[in-house]
């Protein structure tokens, strides 16, 4: 059976630096792959709309800010990438929905990893995302920063008088 290349490639954009990490690394991606890419800030609603003057809840221009950074990266990277912003209550649902609907060959997203008693895992939105998306998926996990152990039989040093 021939493999078919991926072609479309989509990562969700939250604000936080990991995710960053996840949509940096599907550019490189669709670099390499000569693929299209999308980019999607997903916009957290709550369960209760405040509506302002505007008649909608939220200011309308959250996340606009994110998806001009995305796109200013994918020019950088020389990479066409369409980034738009999505909302939804459930982000996770946001992301499924998107995956679904968008036909695309790879989902590339930027994780936090959280320590669990001997197995892996990301949180229950991630999971959520894991165990529904119907298209492949890459998790870019951050390096964990280490705190500095002790040296074994290393001494104080007392400040010199």
């Amino acid at each position: 059976r021939k493999r078919v290349p991926s072609k479309r490639f989509w990562t969700p954009v939250p604000g936080a630096a990991f995710p960053q990490m996840g949509a940096a690394l599907a550019m490189q991606y669709a670099q390499a792959f000569t693929a299209e890419m999308t980019a999607l800030y997903v916009r957290e609603r709550p369960p209760v709309a405040l509506t302002g003057p505007s008649g909608r809840g939220g200011h309308p221009d959250e996340g606009s800010e994110f998806v001009e950074e995305i796109k200013l990266l994918g020019k950088a990277l020389k990479v066409p990438v369409e980034a738009r912003v999505g909302a939804g209550r459930r982000p996770e649902n946001v992301i499924l929905s998107t995956a679904q609907n968008g036909n695309y060959d790879l989902l590339i997203m930027g994780v936090l990893f959280r320590s669990s008693e001997q197995r892996l895992y990301f949180g229950p939105k991630v999971r959520q995302i894991l165990r529904h998306v119907t298209c492949s998926v890459a998790l870019v996990v951050p390096p964990q920063a280490r705190k500095p152990s002790p040296r074994r039989g290393a001494m104080k040093r007392e400040p010199e008088a």
